[in-house]
């Protein structure tokens, strides 16, 4: 762009240069000289050099065309439209006839929203250049922005003069005219239209559409009537009926006409996408409210045809969601996507979230399964996949996809999911009697994030089982804890790995914390819990009380041989 930029200064500025005023040759000479020298430093990138010679340039001669414009674009970089402004005057003022001076002239006014400025600029290029339409154009979208309608006629009048009649200038002219409230020139516009283009139906539609506006229903009907014998498949005349029958309130024929027309196998995909996301916008936020059962109608009729692409499917699923549509007509369609598109992410993610909050570790498994068989780079579906794994004892294939998962991420990838795959992992190792990997695993966890609680509080615990690295686990336990501050499970912990380091006395203080969280009646969950009161009440010398948690924690579903020795021999046992 800025290549563009300079290359076209160069070749303006080699003319403007000559429009010089009260300057002697030597001055102009040397004012060229600096002017041109800015113009190379400014075409190899070297900008502070060029605003220097362009600076100097002007010190020798203030009214340089050239330099005035360099200056300008600079002044505007640097926030100072007001000087970008004056530079450009100046120039414009010493060259009268420089076309690119008075353009970007035009566009600073524009940019500044100075509009009254910008038009009497172009209104003096129009009548310099008299044949350039480009003009007229600027003139036109400005007259506009005023708005200026009667202006706006005017040029495009002056534009159709230069280029002929055609189909654009005519259709902004009808515009124009209804705008203005002129429906006798709008309908004449579109006649001319017509006349023009006689086997181009939307024009002969538009003055069916002009009489429907104007409350001259008969006189619509009797237009969309004669195009129908014309051509009873045309997509713009069953619109324009269809539109009819809505403002007529004949909604069983504005339905039928509906299904024609998004069932027309010669309306192209793009505009029957629109026409659905025009429909499924009206009745999901107009003012007559949503009749979904319609709605669903007309895009179910549009799913029983060949499809290119998942587009109108998406489009369908977004509505269905939006209306609160019940998930069971909704996974259909996304597994219509799927099935269309195996690599369908949107579709996959919608029923993903679905079978999660269903708990179908099933339907998880089948849809995760199927996105890393197509060799998905998307570790996501690897975790959600051992996390059903996991719920279902799965363990060497939750070991297994976290695996391959885990080679997918990389710096971009959400942090929590990282630390809970290695969790995972960690946590299926030790279920099958691999602790050496397990703490690996746990490790690893807590190198991503060492204020993981639930990683703290199992690595302290599994560690305390084996009675290895107990300093580490009371370490591990106690930030647990800190963290945590009334989880009864994190202080059994500590208590635990206090109990292991043969630190009794201590260990019954944080027991006796766990007790009073879990309460006079504690539920199965807490079953473990109970029964490591009554090994530290055992060890503390507190025998009568130990029996009664050891019981509590049999009857709460405890059933281990150690725990039975340990009511029968009433003492604790390993």
């Amino acid at each position: 762009m800025y290549r563009f930029l300079h290359i076209l200064l160069l070749f303006v500025f080699t003319l403007g240069v000559r429009a010089q005023e009260a300057c002697s040759q030597e001055e102009q000479a040397k004012a060229d000289a600096f002017y041109y020298d800015a113009m190379n430093e400014r075409l190899k990138g070297n900008h502070a050099e060029a605003f220097q010679l362009f600076t100097h340039a002007l010190a020798v001669n203030p009214n340089h065309v050239g330099a005035n414009y360099g200056m300008s674009s600079y002044y505007h970089v640097l926030g100072s439209d007001e000087k970008a402004g004056e530079a450009l005057k100046t120039a414009a003022d010493h060259d009268a006839g420089n076309y690119w001076v008075k353009h970007a002239l035009v566009q600073l006014y524009v940019s500044e929203d100075k509009t009254d400025e910008a038009i009497r600029q172009l209104e003096d290029m129009a009548a310099s250049y008299p044949q350039n339409s480009n003009i007229l154009f600027m003139l036109e979208e400005l007259y506009q922005r005023k708005p200026d309608y009667q202006k706006v006629i005017e040029t495009l009048d002056r534009i159709e003069l230069l280029e002929g009649k055609n189909e654009e200038i005519s259709t902004e002219k009808y515009r124009i005219y209804i705008q203005m409230n002129d429906k006798e020139k709008a309908f004449a516009e579109m006649r001319e239209l017509a006349d023009e283009y006689p086997n181009d139906l939307r024009y002969k539609a538009r003055i069916g559409d002009l009489y429907l506006d104007s409350g001259e229903t008969e006189k619509a009907y009797e237009v969309y009537q004669q195009l129908q014998q014309e051509d009873s498949t045309n997509v713009n005349v069953l619109l324009s009926l269809a539109h009819y029958y809505e403002t007529t309130h004949q909604d069983s024929l504005y339905q039928q006409n509906l299904m024609r027309i998004v069932t027309n196998t010669s309306l192209p995909e793009e505009s029957r996408m629109r026409l659905m996301q025009t429909i499924a916008a009206q009745n999901l936020f107009g003012q007559q409210g949503n009749d979904t059962t319609k709605v669903m109608g007309l895009f179910d009729k549009i799913l029983q045809q060949p499809q290119e692409n998942n587009n109108m499917a998406e489009l369908y699923v977004r509505y269905m969601i939006s209306s609160n549509v019940s998930t069971s007509k909704v996974k259909p369609v996304l597994q219509r996507m799927l099935d269309t598109d195996p690599e369908a992410d949107i579709a996959r993610n919608q029923l993903l979230s679905y079978a999660i909050d269903a708990d179908d570790d099933k339907e998880v498994m089948r849809l995760c399964k199927t996105a890393v068989d197509y060799a998905s780079e998307n570790p996501v579906y690897y975790y959600y996949l051992s996390v059903a794994y996991l719920r279902n004892k799965r363990y060497n294939e939750a070991i297994d996809a976290n695996r391959k998962g885990l080679a997918k991420t990389d710096s971009k990838s959400n942090l929590d999911m990282i630390v809970n795959m290695y969790t995972i992992m960690g946590d299926c190792y030790h279920y099958t009697g691999r602790n050496a990997r397990a703490f690996e695993c746990y490790d690893s966890c807590l190198l991503y994030k060492p204020n993981d609680v639930l990683v703290l509080n199992n690595y302290a615990y599994y560690l305390s089982l084996e009675k290895r690295e107990l300093e580490k686990a009371e370490r591990m336990a106690s930030k647990a804890i800190e963290l945590e501050k009334d989880n009864a499970t994190y202080i059994d912990t500590y208590a635990w790995v206090l109990f292991q380091q043969q630190k009794y006395a201590e260990a019954k203080v944080y027991i006796d914390q766990v007790l009073n969280i879990v309460g006079k009646e504690p539920d199965k969950d807490d079953a473990t819990l109970i029964e490591h009161a009554g090994d530290i009440y055992s060890q503390c010398g507190f025998k009568d009380k130990a029996l009664e948690y050891w019981k509590q924690a049999q009857g709460l579903g405890v059933k281990s041989k150690t725990l039975e020795r340990k009511i029968k021999k009433k003492k604790y046992i390993e």
